[in-house]
């Protein structure tokens, strides 16, 4: 379905209503940021060793190569007048850049949240939803955008995946959104690489072959800019658990000492459980509701199950990267099974 200027322009003028109405959702969150009241991974450091080139604030892989969410975090530092709280203690004793930087990052994930809800409003519209499909998949999107980490880049890999499905199939987007994904975060790449893998052989079209050898590019580039970066510019890895000192078997060991743990099911249980449920769903009544969506689209959720084990906080978080994927055939196995739809029969 083509959608035209004025649709766009419309979704834009809320898009900056809904920011501007918004502001204290951004004021808690970058208070949240300043007070470290939830713990989180700090890019402020990139920014930091992006305006001074401090090589104490270089950071590691693969978090100093997720580009576009640290050029327009840095964009925004740069550009964006930045807001500072006097009268907040601010942890530990941190760079004098450390304020504006966490502003700027805070501000980023404000965005990203509501361009994410409203490319998602686009996907469904496209389908030729029902406005109560389409509501639902709003409410969807805003309870689900939770369970990823709101401090962090996550929310800009959320939005560049949502943006990648609308362009599927149509080459003249989707091919440099594909081959640039290696540029936003490694497990986009590991997302779509293993989905366009499948449609390439349920397809068998020119379109998925073309898409095939853009992400396929997208991982050789990936892994030429780690190559060169870590042999020619001094990058490093970050410290994961190793095999020898058991670091694997760490998630496990707390799983089964503390199943009960309060934070294991927010970071864990519900996110896993809510990603099966619309495949269980998808194997008893096979519908696919106009999506392109198949069990063999379980298999990334798995391999991002593998890469969170890591650690039990981030499972929950790494396998929700997907739930772009699987929203849309959520909200309309939602609105069939109870009959939602008799509050708006008609299609837009």
């Amino acid at each position: 379905m083509k959608l035209g200027h004025k649709f766009y322009f419309t979704l834009f003028f809320l898009l900056i209503i809904t920011l501007f109405f918004g502001y204290r959702e951004f004021l808690e969150l970058y208070k949240s940021m300043l007070t470290e009241f939830v713990g989180y991974y700090k890019y402020q450091k990139i920014i930091i060793y992006y305006e001074t080139g401090n090589e104490e604030f270089m950071d590691h892989f693969p978090m100093n190569v997720r580009f576009l969410g640290l050029f327009l975090q840095y964009l925004i530092f740069k550009i964006v007048p930045c807001l500072t709280f006097p009268n907040i203690e601010i942890k530990n004793n941190v760079h004098e850049l450390y304020e504006c930087a966490t502003f700027s990052l805070s501000l980023l994930n404000y965005v990203s949240k509501y361009i994410g809800l409203f490319l998602t409003i686009i996907f469904v519209y496209k389908k030729k939803k029902s406005f109560i499909e389409i509501l639902v998949a709003s409410i969807l999107f805003t309870l689900l955008i939770n369970l990823v980490e709101s401090s962090t880049l996550d929310r800009i890999a959320i939005c560049y995946t949502i943006l990648v499905l609308i362009s599927l199939n149509n080459i003249k987007y989707s091919l440099p959104l594909l081959y640039f994904t290696f540029l936003v975060n490694e497990k986009v790449v590991l997302i779509f690489g293993t989905i366009i893998f499948f449609q390439l052989f349920y397809y068998k079209d020119k379109v998925k072959i073309f898409e095939f050898i853009a992400i396929s590019c997208s991982l050789i580039s990936y892994i030429a800019m780690i190559f060169v970066l870590y042999y020619y510019f001094n990058f490093e890895f970050y410290d994961y658990p190793s095999f020898e000192n058991d670091g694997y078997l760490n998630a496990f060991k707390l799983l089964v000492t503390n199943p009960l743990n309060p934070s294991y099911f927010t970071n864990a249980y519900a996110p896993i459980l809510i990603s099966i449920l619309p495949f269980f769903i998808f194997m008893m009544d096979k519908k696919k509701f106009n999506y392109d969506f198949s069990i063999l689209y379980f298999i990334p959720i798995i391999l991002l199950f593998l890469i969170g084990y890591i650690s039990i906080q981030n499972m929950g978080r790494y396998v929700m990267y997907m739930f772009p994927i699987w929203l849309p055939i959520l909200s309309s196995q939602i609105v069939y099974y109870l009959k939602l739809n008799r509050f708006n029969t008609k299609e837009i």
